[in-house]
């Protein structure tokens, strides 16, 4: 908002580190630099990253997950074992699955014109057609907050469901959320 990246209003101190590029287009060259000991990533076939890493950096270890609402336990598990951190994040998970919990106990029983119609996506500054988010990354959170997903039925990768901001407006959603995409 305001052209203030997301980092710099939430987290300041992250502007003065390097960016490391995207999933699609990784720094190897920074990457190579910060001699990480393991690098975590979001599996995505689109963008074969971790190839990309291997063929670069082939002694640097590579986890790549699948980061979905299902997937949290088994996710925040496997990185407390790898960081040797298993408390902690045990910690954690029963928090948030406990949050999750009280929010969807909450939500279960809404009828469904009680339930407010969403728009989620991802914004970029300049960008006037939207990916439309639903399918198994995304629907689970929106049901699950007690809410129905306008973009049921769109789902396909992000790159090839996008929507335009006069399809948003037609359809008229309750709440629209936008996630940093480039931050």
């Amino acid at each position: 908002p305001n052209g203030i990246r997301y980092s710099k209003r939430y987290y300041p101190e992250l502007t003065t580190k390097r960016n490391i590029g995207s999933t699609e287009e990784p720094d190897l060259e920074v990457i190579a630099s910060l001699a990480p000991d393991v690098f975590f990533v979001d599996w995505s076939p689109m963008y074969d990253i971790k190839s990309k890493l291997a063929k670069a950096l082939p002694h640097l270890p590579v986890v790549c997950m699948d980061i979905t609402y299902e997937n949290f336990t088994r996710n925040t598990r496997m990185t407390g074992y790898i960081l040797d951190n298993r408390e902690n994040a045990e910690k954690y998970i029963d928090w948030r699955n406990g949050q999750k919990d009280a929010v969807e106990k909450a939500t279960k029983e809404l009828p469904d014109d009680k339930r407010p119609s969403v728009f989620m996506s991802s914004y970029e500054p300049g960008i006037n057609d939207f990916p439309a988010r639903g399918g198994f990354r995304y629907d689970p959170l929106i049901n699950g907050a007690g809410g129905k997903n306008i973009c049921e039925g769109l789902v396909g990768l992000p790159t090839s469901n996008k929507v335009s901001a006069e399809w948003i407006i037609d359809k008229n959603p309750d709440i629209i959320i936008f996630t940093a995409a480039i931050t």
